[in-house]
């Protein structure tokens, strides 16, 4: 830890050092102050009157310095990538105050902020669905100072949900019970529904704040719905079988899509300016067809989740670029770099493709491609404005 703060003389005072106060020692985050304070009283220490008591709520009520996000984006240097895709979110070229709907976390000033928990994980991938997130999570675990959970799953390797389906019915110790091998490494889960779960951003960050890294792969939502809808017939998911046609699958989504936007008054040839509108129209992969609607997604957490801790890929560079797209990933994570031997080997392996076995023949018609068309383009464009995704085009 270096030279004690102040802070933490303050408290190697105490007689009593409850959880709360060693939250504080090892934060050293005046804002922990006051709930540690009301803590160390429950916990039996009869020191209201005393001199260090009063101090460290002196400290509590000194002024703290404050991050207006709204200027991040244009204050913070742009990096030189190893890829030429992938954006921090630090890089884009977002006005909060005019793209952000009133009440959106990044809006404003900002002072500290302490989150609920500090035994978080690090890495959060959170989608898309059948945009490459198994195998860059099952990559990303092979670095010697990462230590991944669950990989025994296939599809569901490293997905854990506790921040959509299970918020509610999880308590964090079983939660972080997940993660017990993983103590002295770097470690994280990649739950795919995170990117259109539309108070996982929210959620994530006032449970772990800045401590979590999200990385998110954007894939040709025509292409990611195909293979959404073939994987849902190789693993007879939500009533899929070799009998579910691609024109049935494709037109019953695209009605659901469009009712449920319709009902909520949303317009999706103005989605730029209207955004949030679309963002809660659906739970987790209940709609294909809104799964891939990346402009929103990315907008809600981009409004939602600090600019810096984002760092989005393009699915097509990772499938062509693989071992750059992971470099670029441990960088991101601030793990060892490896050299290059050992990381053109980590990525010589490709997981869940869903080739193996007698898979489904079914194709999107161009009928069906079509249609897809007609919509994504009102969405596709201001992602690429966005992302600056110039001379990038998905079908």
């Amino acid at each position: 830890m270096g030279k004690p703060s102040r802070l933490l003389l303050v408290f190697l005072s105490l007689t009593v050092i409850p959880n709360a106060v060693l939250v504080i020692l090892k934060t050293s985050n005046p804002q922990n102050i006051p709930r540690a304070l009301s803590n160390v009283v429950e916990a039996g220490c009869d020191c209201r009157g005393s001199r260090v008591f009063a101090e460290a709520q002196e400290l509590a009520a000194a002024p703290r310095p404050t991050v207006n996000y709204s200027q991040v984006a244009s204050e913070t240097p742009r990096r030189a990538n190893k890829t030429k895709y992938s954006r921090l979110g630090t890089q884009l070229q977002l006005d909060y105050a005019k793209m952000c709907p009133r009440g959106s976390l990044m809006l404003g000033q900002r002072s500290q902020f302490v989150p609920n928990h500090l035994d978080c994980p690090s890495l959060f991938i959170v989608g898309a669905r059948k945009a490459g997130t198994s195998s860059l999570y099952m990559y990303v675990s092979r670095h010697p100072s990462f230590k991944g959970i669950l990989l025994d799953r296939g599809p569901k390797v490293g997905e854990t949900y506790y921040f959509s389906s299970h918020w509610k019915s999880w308590k964090w110790s079983q939660y972080m019970k997940l993660f017990e091998h993983t103590s002295h490494y770097t470690t994280g889960e990649s739950s795919v529904g995170y990117l259109t779960s539309c108070n996982v951003p929210e959620r994530l960050w006032r449970s772990c704040g800045k401590q979590a890294k999200i990385v998110i792969l954007l894939r040709d939502p025509i292409k990611r719905l195909e293979s959404n809808y073939r994987m849902r017939i190789r693993l007879q998911l939500r009533g899929y079988s070799n009998n579910t046609k691609a024109s049935t699958m494709v037109n019953l989504e695209l009605e659901r899509f469009i009712n449920a936007a319709l009902k909520n008054g949303a317009d999706i040839q103005s989605v730029e300016h209207s955004w949030e509108k679309f963002r809660c129209l659906f739970n987790p992969s209940s709609n294909m067809v809104f799964e891939g609607l990346y402009y929103v997604h990315i907008m809600n957490w981009l409004c939602n989740f600090p600019p810096e801790n984002i760092l989005i890929l393009n699915s097509e560079e990772f499938f062509h670029n693989t071992r750059g797209v992971f470099e670029e990933v441990i960088e991101f994570l601030g793990l060892p770099p490896l050299d290059r031997n050992t990381t053109a080997f980590i990525t010589s392996t490709s997981y869940n493709t869903g080739r193996g076995g007698q898979g489904p023949r079914q194709q999107l018609s161009e009928m069906d491609r079509k249609k897809l068309r007609v919509l994504y383009k009102h969405t596709n464009q201001p992602l690429l404005n966005l992302l600056d995704w110039e001379g990038f085009v998905w079908s």
